[in-house]
């Protein structure tokens, strides 16, 4: 199995586990990177919710942060990432 299909294997999994529905906060957390999650949380000055510091939450947490964003400029951000992960033009790895 490639690594492609690995690595989209959770989105797979999140697609037949909820009908064909796709939240904003699964394809942020499955297609783009923490550290990206993380740039974002921080120029917009959120905090992780669960006791969590910024530099150590994980990619659920942050994506689940971002996904409630409703201030314009905010969610600008957070899809233009969506958008490079799905072009490709950031890294897959959940460091």
């Amino acid at each position: 199995m490639d690594a492609a299909r690995i690595q989209l294997r959770p989105l797979v999994e999140q697609i037949l586990a909820d009908q064909g529905k796709l939240t904003l906060q699964v394809l942020l957390e499955t297609l783009v990177p923490v550290r990206r999650l993380r740039e974002v949380a921080r120029k917009h000055g959120l905090t992780p919710k669960g006791g969590f510091r910024l530099e150590k939450a994980p990619s659920k947490v942050l994506a689940s942060l971002l996904a409630e964003l409703r201030d314009p400029a905010a969610l600008d951000d957070v899809v233009e990432q969506l958008a490079m992960g799905l072009r490709g033009e950031i890294g897959r790895a959940h460091v």
